[in-house]
């Protein structure tokens, strides 16, 4: 299995479903987990700003723009959404959501491609 298959998986069954539990459950979310979420968001900023430094000086800018996305939009809106708590705005939970089903669609296309088996 390549990586791009276990990232789509991860993305599919591991880290969308969280983005949009979080989506959906706004601010009935426990207390205790908005923690999580800031943290995630940090790390998801630190972990995809690498990648994007490292791809530009590798020359392999033609993948950088999902780095650049996970860098500019979902790591802002975790962090945001971690440390305001159940004072979020709903424009940041539903930026959110269209993020997620953004990323389900985009894995799913991602995860059909690799898998296909071509037949001459």
């Amino acid at each position: 299995m390549n990586a791009h298959v276990l990232v789509s998986l991860a993305h599919l069954l591991i880290f969308l479903p969280a983005l949009l539990y979080i989506g959906f459950m706004r601010s009935s979310i426990p207390y205790s987990v908005y923690y999580v979420i800031l943290a995630m968001g940090i790390f998801i900023a630190l972990y995809h700003f690498m990648k994007t430094i490292k791809k530009i000086q590798a020359g392999a800018t033609s993948s950088v723009w999902v780095n650049i996305l996970h860098v500019l939009a979902v790591a802002p809106l975790l962090i945001y959404i971690g440390t305001k708590k159940n004072d979020s705005r709903r424009e940041a939970y539903e930026l959110l959501l269209i993020l997620a089903f953004g990323g389900v669609g985009y894995h799913l296309y991602s995860l059909i491609l690799e898998t296909q088996v071509y037949k001459d």
